[in-house]
């Protein structure tokens, strides 16, 4: 028989089972991460879609808490968006960080372009990923930032 090891197993049958036992935990930690990463585009998603819907709300009531809500949901948007990159830096979240300020900073300037903002939310309710909704969404922030 060949060598053992301190338990008394062969050491290729040891080595055998370890690998096993790693392949298994690999397999199941994958799993889990697969689970989170679909719980995060779930809450991006319908985050987005509610922010859409509370500042479409406010764009027809003109009550404040409905703007208020939008942009809280749109804020939770974020955080399920910027935990879905796994640590790494985005530029889309930096221009939503943007966007964010100035919903809360200068809320009139926000709102004097609700249909710009809703066009953009509108967009990226269809597909929180597109690409164009954030290119959109620079160009509003460029121009709320210069006062238009």
């Amino acid at each position: 028989m060949g060598k053992k090891n301190p338990i008394g197993l062969p050491v290729s049958i040891a080595a055998i089972v370890a690998a096993v036992l790693l392949a298994v935990c690999c397999v199941v930690l994958w799993g889990r991460a697969d689970r989170e990463r679909a719980k995060l585009t779930e809450l991006s998603r319908a985050g987005i879609a509610s922010a859409a819907q509370h500042l479409e709300d406010y764009s027809k009531s003109g009550e404040e808490s409905d703007y208020r809500y939008g942009v809280a949901d749109f804020r939770s948007f974020m955080q399920s968006y910027l935990a879905s990159l796994d640590g790494s830096s985005d530029v889309n979240y930096l221009e939503m960080n943007r966007l964010y300020g100035f919903m809360v900073l200068s809320p009139e300037r926000v709102q004097a372009h609700m249909a710009e903002l809703m066009d953009i939310l509108s967009c990226l309710s269809e597909d929180y990923t597109d690409q164009n909704g954030y290119l959109r969404m620079t160009e509003f922030n460029n121009a709320i930032g210069n006062g238009e």
